[in-house]
């Protein structure tokens, strides 16, 4: 009797196991987006504006650095003196000069977050509609296919031991996208 009620639970998980393993697929995060030229072409004109304006600003402000650190050096200040205190030391034209260094900062600032609001809007005019529609398709396929989880392979290959193609539903994606 003890043997039945074992082999019945036994038998009981190993199938629930196989009904589990049957809801779960798997997409290529790559594929799809190479299937998808505009949007490569976007996240790389994004990528190549974010780096550009990076460079920029960062240059801009090793500039600033330098001239503020020129002005400053020239009357040797003590590490624990204050900027109020040094500018009461520095000439008038100094003075001025550090002042014009300071609201170049200030201008940089406010040309930073004017990139980022760019950058903030191209990401969500070019790149967010494509993700959202990416995901869609793949909530299509995996409601067609009776899947419970798809996953993007890219995330989990390299803890797979073994992988049946037949779980992998890129194609049915990259369809549902171009049927769009």
């Amino acid at each position: 009797m003890k043997k039945r009620i074992i082999f019945a639970i036994f038998g009981i998980l190993l199938f629930s196991g196989a009904m589990h393993a049957q809801g779960i697929g798997v997409v290529s995060r790559t594929a799809i987006y190479q299937s998808m030229p505009t949007f490569i072409k976007d996240l790389k004109m994004i990528d190549s504006l974010q780096s550009t304006f990076s460079m920029e600003i960062q240059k801009e402000n090793l500039r600033l650095q330098d001239r503020v650190r020129t002005l400053l050096t020239a009357y040797n200040p003590k590490d624990d003196e204050s900027m109020e205190a040094i500018k009461k030391r520095m000439s008038p034209k100094d003075t001025l000069a550090l002042k014009v260094a300071f609201d170049e900062d200030l201008a940089l600032e406010k040309k930073k977050k004017g990139y980022d609001t760019r950058l903030e809007r191209l990401q969500k005019e070019k790149v967010e509609p494509v993700l959202k529609s990416i995901d869609e398709a793949i909530k299509k396929v995996a409601q067609g296919a009776n899947l419970d989880v798809v996953y993007f392979i890219e995330d989990v290959n390299t803890s797979m031991a073994y992988f049946n193609e037949k779980k992998n539903f890129t194609s049915q994606v990259i369809a549902a996208l171009k049927a769009k």
